[in-house]
């Protein structure tokens, strides 16, 4: 679906279509979406009704429009850490990881299981935006890694990636979030704990890669 804020004339993006999307999110975040009703959120703000649908339609509009404002401040953030040449590389990797954790801790598991069942159009948009974008930046900063010596240069990136994105993919989702005790932050954490520094203790990651070495020379 194309940007609800392209589409919208230059005198509805106001204030009063800012504090809609504020006051609104902060709605959906504590009672969900299905609850919340257009009725509510005009009453909240102290507008009429009749203002409300002057900017938008229905309350699909408005997670729309949340969304693409959402996602131009992800990627603002993203792009300018990316940029910053001041960052030692391992810096940047762990702000950016722990920027995509906490983004991505802003929506609970139930929240995005509402948004697959009622609003689907907004919850494939979610999951491209994900796939497209952070495949693109991740691919990026794990090449980097490689140029700069902090990665191994026998590794596969495209591999590498696809390994994280798809944790991700999958423990993001909320068949996962809704059954776990770990928030979503806490996933991403533990997903890239485990994707750079690996489960084996330095002793045990010694024995492996000896082992590993062996078993090759063996196959020979």
């Amino acid at each position: 679906m194309n940007d609800i804020t392209n589409t919208l004339p230059e005198d509805t993006l106001s204030d009063t279509f800012n504090r809609i999307l504020v006051y609104s999110e902060s709605l959906f975040t504590q009672f969900g979406f299905t609850r919340v009703t257009m009725s509510e959120i005009a009453a909240g703000l102290s507008i009429s009704k009749k203002t409300l649908y002057k900017h938008f339609k229905n309350k699909e509009e408005i997670i729309h429009a949340i969304l693409s404002r959402t996602k131009r401040a992800i990627e603002l953030h993203v792009d300018l850490l990316l940029e910053n040449q001041h960052l030692p590389f391992l810096k940047k990797l762990h702000l950016l990881l722990e920027f995509l954790g906490k983004s991505s801790s802003r929506m609970k598991g139930p929240l995005i299981e509402e948004l697959k069942q009622h609003f689907p159009s907004v919850y494939l948009e979610i999951k491209e935006f994900q796939r497209d974008r952070g495949l693109n930046k991740f691919t990026e900063l794990i090449k980097e890694g490689v140029e700069k010596g902090v990665f191994r240069n026998d590794i596969n990136t495209e591999i590498i990636v696809y390994i994280y994105i798809s944790a991700v993919k999958e423990l993001i989702d909320p068949s996962f979030l809704s059954t776990s005790s770990l928030s979503a932050d806490q996933v991403y954490a533990h997903i890239t704990s485990i994707l750079f520094e690996g489960i084996l203790t330095e002793n045990s990651r010694k024995e492996f890669i000896a082992i590993s070495h062996l078993n090759e020379e063996e196959q020979f």
